[in-house]
């Protein structure tokens, strides 16, 4: 599977090629390698997709402020959304690090000869400059607590609204990002009235964004977080939610952590076998867009670019005794990737085909790790891809800024975001779809057969690495596709495929490199 990597991570994706004929797929493959869904035309014009990375206030206290305005990548972003500001019970916003953010939003202080900022390297000016817009998220885990009061009470939404307006104004931000986390959660004040309070407070910011747009002649963006749980979703009156925001964060992630019984993958694409968590990315996409009716056009799903390390834990599914904070202890247990990758020389890398994420197991104690590598990411980006998802948001935006070696102040790369980007193609780019595909059924095998593909979309010509082959069961779900095998060749078999007769779709998508 590693070896497959680092050809993956290089990979731009085409529109495909369809077949259908009677055989059946193999049950160990649907065991194995679960549903993924894909768009019934994928021939169609896919939009852009959103990268849209939180950026927290007190990354300014990391590695000598190794991420700040001058040093981000911002070709690589959208959407950058500055975290937190915090909602008083009074309704009103304020700061939750004032030194931070004036260095941060307004530029590094000038002290001579008279005390100022250089607006010039602030995070609004350089993302501006670079086409990329920037929010304020308002809330978060830890300042939640207020929602439900200001949600509830007229005068304090009004309040909170125009302190929304007055960040705007003040910082030069595109829009508002609201983090409450969550409407209806208890141990945050949240009660079944937030339901329809949550849907009162979006509509009044609404209609303030659009009148401050028509005053400023500029688009300002709605946007919010939502939690990936049933419970979480429940709360919401998506109905009137949705046609309110621009954009529906969806958080992915936090499957599992230090208040959970067992260890397991914090944010796995598929729940690992004989695991005691259904959780997963497909299965919370799929339960928000098709119990919840979100269309998945709005939807951006998280991608977390910190880990999670079990004290006290020798495998997956063990039981801990919560955070490995001796083995990381700055990030109190939640390591960032890039302090993942330098202290990776103390564990052994495992990857779990069935969840399709890697986790890691401490060489000489007990510390199970789960994160997400380039595969794991690229596998979720795919599937943004391949369902016409808006895009991606990612937790935070510097968990991949990787230094040359620890403390040198040198970023060398940052592979996480690369692998995201890898997966989301340009349609000019993207390979033609192969044509004349053929299917033929000897005893119980199943062969598959294609015309190679040699020009891009514009009739460019090109070479393919790759063909990804996808089965479905167009009696259970025409749109349920499960990811089979790649292969370098036009040809295809699929052995023992054909166990009874039932009717199939088999999907081939074309990729090559950069």
């Amino acid at each position: 599977m590693r070896v497959a990597s680092a050809l993956l991570l290089s990979l731009w994706l085409a529109s495909a090629a369809f077949a259908e004929f009677n055989t059946v797929n193999t049950p160990d493959v649907l065991n194995k390698n679960q549903g993924i869904q894909i768009l019934k035309h994928p021939e169609g014009a896919r939009q852009q997709k959103q990268v849209v990375a939180y950026f927290p206030n007190w990354s300014m206290y990391r590695r000598d402020f190794l991420v700040n305005p001058e040093t981000i990548h911002y070709e690589k972003y959208t959407i950058i959304n500055y975290a937190f500001f915090k909602p008083l019970a009074t309704g009103h916003i304020i700061s939750t690090d004032t030194w931070a953010d004036d260095n941060i939003l307004l530029g590094p202080f000038i002290w001579y000869p008279e005390v100022s900022n250089d607006y010039t390297r602030s995070l609004p000016y350089l993302a501006a400059e670079s086409g990329v817009r920037l929010l304020p998220s308002i809330g978060g885990w830890g300042e939640s607590s207020h929602y439900p009061a200001i949600a509830a009470d007229p005068a304090k939404r009004q309040i909170f609204v125009q302190d929304c307006v007055n960040l705007i104004n003040t910082f030069n931000f595109n829009g508002i990002d609201i983090d409450w986390e969550y409407p209806g959660y208890a141990p945050h004040n949240g009660s079944a009235a937030d339901t329809a309070n949550f849907t009162l407070l979006l509509q009044e910011l609404r209609t303030a964004l659009d009148s401050l747009s028509i005053t400023n002649s500029e688009e300002y963006l709605l946007t919010a977080c939502f939690g990936a749980t049933e419970t979480h979703m429940s709360y919401i009156d998506w109905a009137n939610v949705v046609p309110l925001l621009d954009l529906i964060n969806f958080m992915t992630y936090d499957f599992s952590g230090d208040w959970s019984e067992y260890s397991n993958h914090h944010t796995p694409l598929f729940p690992p076998l004989d695991s005691y968590s259904d959780m997963s990315v497909v299965g919370a996409f799929t339960l928000l867009t098709e119990t919840f009716m979100v269309p998945a056009e709005k939807i951006n799903l998280g991608l977390a670019f910190y880990g999670k390390a079990f004290a006290d834990c020798s495998h997956l599914g063990g039981t801990h005794s919560g955070y490995d904070t001796v083995t990381f202890p700055l990030d109190f247990g939640e390591p960032h990737y890039y302090s993942i990758i330098e202290n990776i020389a103390n564990f052994t890398y495992h990857w779990d085909d069935q969840a399709l994420c890697p986790y890691l197991l401490g060489n000489d104690f007990d510390t199970f790790v789960t994160y997400d590598d380039e595969l794991s990411i690229y596998y979720k980006a795919q599937l943004v891809a391949d369902h016409n998802a808006a895009g991606v948001i990612i937790w935070d935006i510097t968990g991949d800024y990787i230094e040359t070696s620890p403390n040198s102040g040198i970023i060398a790369g940052t592979p996480l975001i690369d692998a995201v980007l890898n997966a989301f193609p340009e349609p000019q780019n993207a390979p033609q779809t192969p044509t004349n595909l053929e299917v033929v059924i000897s005893g119980s095998d199943t062969i598959l057969s294609w015309d190679p593909v040699t020009e891009d979309v514009t009739g460019q010509p090109i070479e393919v690495d790759y063909y990804l082959i996808y089965i479905c069961n167009p009696e259970t779900n025409s749109s349920i596709f499960y990811l089979l095998d790649m292969t370098t060749t036009t040809t295809y078999l699929h052995q023992n495929s054909t166990l009874e007769s039932r009717s199939f779709l088999y999907y081939i998508k074309a990729v090559i490199s950069f």
